[in-house]
């Protein structure tokens, strides 16, 4: 080598994250930022903003077809179902999936339209149990008690102490 060797000036290789593709589109759609501003915000590439937004687009529809499918989600979860239903008793497809498979679809499709139509998707009878045998126990002996004290935190022993004066 001769004595004149060229100095390499080289940058750190700046390591970029991810994208948080909600935080890119909340700021281009909510705060009106351009694709520049968003990336100088990032920290980032114009071009990644703009492919990272696009691939984003692609799964979010525009307000109003979430709109019309939102007035129609329960009767649509409601049609999912009677499909299910059906597809239970169809022996083709029972012999190509296993019952177990078709009835969690079921399950699934059962609590998701239960949600939608406000309705509760647990059992909530042993809760009611308890309620009930509180009731009985604080109030069987025909004594109101407005505010009672609780002394213990430990539910078991107090329920299990007489209401007193």
């Amino acid at each position: 080598m001769s004595g004149h060797a060229k100095k390499l000036t080289t940058k750190p290789i700046q390591r970029r994250g991810k994208i948080d593709a909600l935080k890119a589109y909340q700021l281009r759609v909510q705060h009106r930022m351009s694709y520049q501003q968003i990336a100088d915000h990032l920290d980032c590439s114009k071009g990644s903003v703009i492919q990272r937004l696009k691939q984003f687009s692609e799964t979010v529809h525009s307000p109003e077809d979430k709109a019309a499918f939102e007035s129609i989600r329960a009767q649509a979860m409601t049609a999912v179902e009677e499909q299910l239903i059906a597809s239970l008793l169809d022996t083709d497809k029972l012999a190509k999936a296993s019952l177990n498979n078709v009835a969690y679809a079921f399950q699934q499709i059962h609590t998701a339209r239960r949600l939608e139509e406000g309705k509760s998707t647990e059992n909530k009878s042993i809760i009611t149990a308890m309620l009930d045998s509180a009731h009985d126990k604080l109030y069987s002996t025909g004594k109101y008690v407005e505010s009672p004290q609780v002394v213990d935190s430990n539910p078991a022993k107090i329920m299990d102490e007489p209401v007193t004066d």
